[in-house]
């Protein structure tokens, strides 16, 4: 092979990943927080149905027309990477997301969950078990069923 097919074939292998990273999606706080936020709030609702508890009554508030508005119950979610100041984009083991979210007895808990996102857009979840319960759970009738908010995990559109 000659020298300048060999420097052709090295440049390429050098671009090839540079070509691949440029298409893994970017991890920002926003789409960790919204696909975060997304998640809990449906797990949160499946798991207040298994263990046969319903779901705080809707807010009220009087919208600008005039007309009552029903909203759902609270939860507020923010999401950060690593310590105060630090860029606030990129995968790694060092975000936290924490969770405001209110019980079926409309009580507002917070949950400081530890997670991990990795370059391809998914992430995973870790829960406080003093806030969001145990790996299982136990139903008014007895059952024993895993607890969907010990540890979860989602992708955001890549």
């Amino acid at each position: 092979m000659n020298r300048r097919r060999l420097a052709g074939l090295a440049a390429g292998a050098v671009l090839i990943p540079a070509a691949v990273s440029a298409c893994t999606p970017d991890v920002t706080s926003a789409r960790v927080q919204t696909v975060f936020s997304t998640t809990f709030d449906r797990l949160y609702r499946m798991q207040q149905a298994e263990l046969g508890h319903h779901p705080p009554a809707p807010l009220l508030r009087l919208g600008a027309n005039g007309r009552v508005i029903a909203q759902k119950p609270y939860s507020h979610t923010r999401c950060h990477k690593g310590a105060k100041g630090a860029a606030q984009t990129g995968a790694g083991d060092n975000w936290t997301c924490v969770e405001f979210f209110e019980r079926p007895t409309g009580t507002i808990a917070e949950a400081d969950y530890d997670v991990a996102v990795q370059t391809d857009g998914c992430l995973i979840a870790t829960g406080p078990s003093q806030v969001v319960g145990g790996p299982q759970l136990q139903t008014q009738d007895g059952r024993t069923l895993v607890n969907p908010l010990t540890q979860f995990d989602a992708c955001f559109p890549t």
